[in-house]
């Protein structure tokens, strides 16, 4: 695994190169950094490249069949970056480069700190939450917004076909029986906020507390998803769920809640596009939390110690909410 690491980093540093050339970018030695890099179906990697004192991130995905959608990648983060590029504070890296098939991108990196490292360090959530709507909403609001009725059905599809697997033993997860008896809730929830009215704009995707960076000049969005639009509790629901299985003092909830009031207060606060009734935001937040239920390994022998706390905190969650 070693040699294909370095492998893949020299062929990553040698575009670098090229477009340090063809892009007129500063000159000077170049040093770099590996910040992320993964080798499943699509094997891919990401560098921190410094040179003339300025700082850069280059994507490099290696032999991957499904082009159209590492275009559609590449565009989603352009696209966000152009439309939030005069949004006061609120921004997304500036891309410099996208090849013509989507497997290298080049933008600018960001100093800062996640939302995630900044939770880990004790820092005021309510600030950092409220931070984190106004960011939300910025992009929402930018990316063709428009008020449309609810429709859940997909998401109801969804959740009786995961049930149905795990039914057959097709999929494995952790406590099946209680898994199937939350998931029969959702037609009944979804039958509450059908054809209510929300709003649908362009879709982050991947809303997690890891996507937000927080800097000096301005708070940023990275990683976004194939571009798409969804009503904009989608997105919430990412974000909070994700807060809530990882730093929500999940004991102070309220019977029959997934999110604790101060936690959608403050988030809220700042975001201005919606209310908390939303009938996305509302149903929502039980399907995320089996969404996520699905991606716990059933085995704990199989789970990072990441996993293995955020399954802690989701079954208190499971208990409140569903039960």
């Amino acid at each position: 695994m070693e040699d294909q690491q370095d492998v893949r980093i020299d062929a990553a540093l040698q575009d670098f190169l090229r477009l340090q050339r063809e892009l007129g970018l500063p000159d000077g030695p170049v040093t770099h950094d590996l910040l992320w890099q993964k080798k499943d179906h699509r094997s891919h990697i990401v560098l921190r490249l410094d040179c003339g004192g300025k700082s850069y991130v280059l994507k490099r995905v290696f032999g991957a069949d499904d082009s159209d959608q590492l275009i559609q990648i590449a565009q989603a983060q352009v696209d966000a970056s152009n439309a939030m590029g005069n949004a006061r504070r609120m921004r997304a890296p500036k891309v410099h480069y996208v090849s013509d098939d989507g497997t290298v991108l080049l933008m600018d990196h960001v100093a800062g700190n996640t939302l995630d490292m900044l939770l880990y360090r004790g820092r005021d959530p309510k600030s950092l939450l409220k931070r984190s709507g106004r960011w939300l909403a910025t992009f929402h609001r930018v990316m063709a917004r428009r008020k449309r009725p609810f429709q859940p059905e997909q998401m109801v599809a969804h959740i009786d076909r995961l049930s149905c697997q795990i039914e057959s033993g097709s999929r494995r997860v952790t406590a099946p029986e209680r898994f199937l008896r939350c998931a029969s809730q959702i037609p009944e929830r979804a039958a509450q906020f059908a054809d209510q009215t929300t709003i649908v704009a362009r879709r982050h995707g991947d809303m997690n507390l890891r996507n937000l960076i927080f800097a000096q000049d301005g708070l940023y969005g990275i990683d976004f998803h194939p571009p798409g639009h969804m009503p904009v509790g989608f997105d919430i629901v990412r974000l909070l769920l994700d807060y809530a299985e990882i730093h929500q003092n999940n004991i102070a909830l309220k019977p029959g809640t997934f999110l604790c009031y101060d936690v959608v207060s403050s988030f809220f606060e700042g975001y201005r596009l919606i209310e908390p009734d939303d009938p996305g935001f509302q149903f929502l937040q039980p399907v995320r939390l089996l969404l996520d239920w699905c991606a716990i390994p059933a085995d704990p022998e199989d789970r990072s110690w990441r996993q293995q706390d955020r399954w802690q905190n989701m079954e208190m969650l499971i208990k409140n909410g569903f039960e």
